[in-house]
């Protein structure tokens, strides 16, 4: 991988640009600079260690390398969506990690009148992907927008993904919330709350590693809301509360902990 001269990377991504509305030669375009900028060292490094194969290619490409790309497509996506929903198509349509992250960050940068053709695509695509490091970008990058501007049709698509049979709609629905969280600082946790309650009394045990992030990033905003919001859920004996709360007693406070921990052994037998 040659180091990165700024100067040299602006003039390549602006270039690309040009090929905005030509998709198929913007991805022909697209793919010799991330051949050029790849990085083969860690790809070897990563086949070495891992026992199967990675689901997608990658390119390993330095996270400045995309992001100055990305920056000259988004004021080209602001006027231009449709051919931003065009160019997003092909672009995941291709088995590399880095055109499907495009992909999915392009999605984040459009208006939200055309929230109805993100969802869809969104929708698509996490429906096939198999590839667990595209979850955050399919869960947080692509609904940016949607996120910050149209927030009840955020609202209405994370419950409509964890009132799903799906597991990997409802791993969206998870790491979408997270990612509100995380990302922007989110302080109406009463609603966060009322959405998870159902999924967090009944859920798969594959949910339960995304579920104990989400509850981590809970009581990172507010150890003593998210303490008394499972309190409440312990109140029924529930098995499936009582692991997540088992779990998840490392974030928080030792006062919030200790009666956690209490409440998820249940009531102490009579004597």
């Amino acid at each position: 991988m040659p180091a990165i001269d700024p100067a040299r990377l602006r003039r390549q991504s602006a270039d690309l640009a040009e090929w905005f509305g030509r998709p198929e030669r913007f991805l022909y375009e697209l793919e010799a600079l991330l051949e050029f900028y790849a990085d083969r060292t860690q790809r070897r490094r990563s086949e070495d260690t891992q026992k199967t194969a990675p689901l997608l290619k990658h390119h390993n490409l330095p996270a400045p390398a995309l992001a100055r790309v990305l920056a000259e497509l988004e004021p080209r996506a602001a006027r231009q969506p449709e051919a931003a929903l065009a160019l997003a198509d092909v672009l995941w349509a291709r088995p590399v990690f880095e055109t499907r992250l495009l992909a999915c960050r392009l999605l984040g940068n459009l208006p939200t009148d055309t929230a109805s053709l993100v969802l869809e695509r969104i929708q698509s695509w996490g429906r096939v992907n198999e590839e667990e490091t595209l979850i955050p970008a399919l869960a947080s990058d692509a609904l940016v927008r949607l996120r910050l501007e149209a927030p009840d049709v955020f609202f209405d698509q994370v419950q409509a993904w964890l009132e799903s049979e799906a597991l990997r709609e409802q791993r969206l629905g998870v790491r979408a919330l997270r990612a509100l969280l995380e990302e922007t600082g989110f302080s109406n946790l009463p609603r966060l709350y009322q959405l998870l309650t159902p999924r967090v009394r009944q859920h798969n045990t594959r949910l339960r590693p995304s579920l104990v992030r989400l509850l981590a990033a809970l009581a990172r905003a507010s150890a003593p809301e998210t303490a008394y919001f499972l309190r409440e859920l312990l109140a029924d004996g529930n098995p499936q509360v009582a692991w997540l709360v088992r779990n998840s007693l490392e974030f928080f406070p030792p006062e919030h902990a200790q009666t956690l921990k209490a409440a998820a052994r249940g009531p102490r037998p009579a004597d």
